[in-house]
């Protein structure tokens, strides 16, 4: 089944991957103009001059030429098909694509103008594609009646982007360990990546001792939902993802060249005297050698895209919507402690709300603090040091917390299904008595 669904899927592009063909040849063989223009094969430009005679409608147009008609069909149908997505003011979801559209303003729509097209003529005209594609899954669960759909939609949604599914294309190099996974730690991120039922050894108690499924309804089908939301149990496991995310980030700014990186500076904020209840303790800071500017950063993670309250699944609306709730919260929770601070340094200060999903999507501010640290390091590869082969610098240390993020997602699971692992024991133990007899 899967290897159908990936022909089809592939299939769709197939139309994409044949103007894309012909983009690179026909532009391959351009003349310059300085050398008098036209191509160095005429008969690429009789093709293109017959294929767009014949979607005009001409009648003189050569149809001896199989491949005329093929080139005709696909750019008709690679014209349409952008149209249709620009039509539903659709977005590319190819960063390297700007706009849907630049294809068909740059050959103004007309095959015979197909040595304008942009580089990489394929995953310009792709796009359109998948925007497509995603738009008609999106409506195809806006429109189910599930009972679970309302979740389904969200997990989609909470799941969408580079960010989120790095860690599913990690290679475990480093000695240090920051890059490596467990088994059940990729089984159980993977589970609730895709929003399917965990192994039985790493299932949750039913019902859990926090008290949340005592009146009848059980655990739920797709488990893990409570584990990493609602439940009261949790919060430590929690904590020590918080904290693992806060070693990697004073590990990363030194990496960086940043100034006086520290971690939990108890005494940081002025009001420490009291119980003003405004006072603040900074998970990192960190000061610009170049501007002086103090970074005051503080991490978070939205645990509740599938919580059943209020900020849970009912009003994930957007890719991103948790941890852009997260980047206000406390933002409107340091404004008092930042102003404070301001007064005492001469370079400013500057407050860095490091807020992630528990999918692994970052917010605006952590992404923009990202890469202006990045560029501090130029973001190059020492081959001296390392090797002509090894992994940017940037894309190292995103690897690194997406990892993090996922093996601390899959903690909290397994911390879930632990205390409940001495009786499950004894079902196996039974279970496999039962199997044998069988067998027998």
């Amino acid at each position: 089944m899967s290897l159908a669904r990936s022909r089809v899927h592939w299939q769709e592009h197939a139309n994409a991957a044949y103007v894309g063909q012909w983009s690179l040849s026909v532009q391959s063989a351009v003349v310059p103009p300085e050398r008098g223009g036209g191509s160095h094969y005429p008969v690429l430009e009789y093709v293109l001059s017959n294929a767009s005679r014949r979607l005009a409608g001409d009648a003189s147009a050569d149809d001896s030429m199989p491949v005329i008609k093929d080139l005709a069909h696909a750019w008709q149908h690679c014209c349409e098909t952008t149209r249709s997505a620009v039509r539903l003011g659709l977005v590319s979801r190819n960063q390297r694509v700007e706009n849907l559209n630049t294809w068909l303003v740059c050959s103004e729509g007309d095959v015979a103008n197909l040595a304008r097209m942009p580089q990489h003529a394929q995953r310009e005209i792709s796009a359109s594609v998948v925007a497509l594609g995603v738009h008609s899954f999106e409506a195809s669960l806006r429109a189910d009646t599930h009972w679970d759909s309302a979740k389904r939609l969200v997990n989609w949604l909470a799941h969408q982007g580079a960010l989120s599914g790095r860690w599913t294309q990690v290679v475990p190099w480093d000695r240090v360990g920051y890059l490596n996974m467990a088994n059940t730690a990729y089984v159980v991120s993977f589970c609730r990546r895709y929003r399917i039922p965990r192994p039985f050894r790493l299932r949750g108690p039913d019902p859990c001792k926090c008290g949340w499924g005592w009146g009848g309804l059980g655990r739920n089908v797709f488990d893990g939902d409570h584990d990493e939301a609602d439940c009261a149990k949790r919060g430590w496991s929690r904590t020590m993802v918080h904290n693992t995310i806060v070693e990697a980030l004073c590990r990363f700014l030194k990496d960086c060249g940043m100034d006086n990186v520290q971690a939990e500076v108890k005494y940081w904020d002025p009001a420490r005297i009291g119980k003003d209840g405004s006072r603040r303790v900074p998970d990192v800071t960190c000061t610009h050698p170049r501007t002086g500017v103090e970074y005051v950063v503080d991490a978070r993670i939205f645990w509740n895209s599938m919580s059943e309250g209020p900020t849970g699944y009912t009003a994930y609306s957007h890719t991103g919507w948790g941890a852009a709730q997260g980047e206000q919260q406390k933002r409107d929770s340091w404004d008092e402690a930042i102003e404070r601070r301001r007064h005492l340094s001469a370079g400013g200060v500057e407050f860095v709300p490091f807020s992630i999903e528990a999918g692994g999507v970052w917010g605006p501010a952590a992404q923009k603090f990202f890469r202006d640290c990045v560029a501090l390091a130029d973001d190059d590869r020492d081959i001296d040091l390392y090797h002509w082969s090894s992994t940017k610098f940037s894309a190292a240390w995103l690897d690194t917390l997406s990892v993090l993020v996922a093996r601390g997602r899959a903690q909290v699971g397994v911390a879930a299904a632990t205390a409940d692992w001495p009786k499950r024991i004894r079902d196996m133990r039974y279970a496999d008595q039962e199997d044998r007899g069988t067998a027998d």
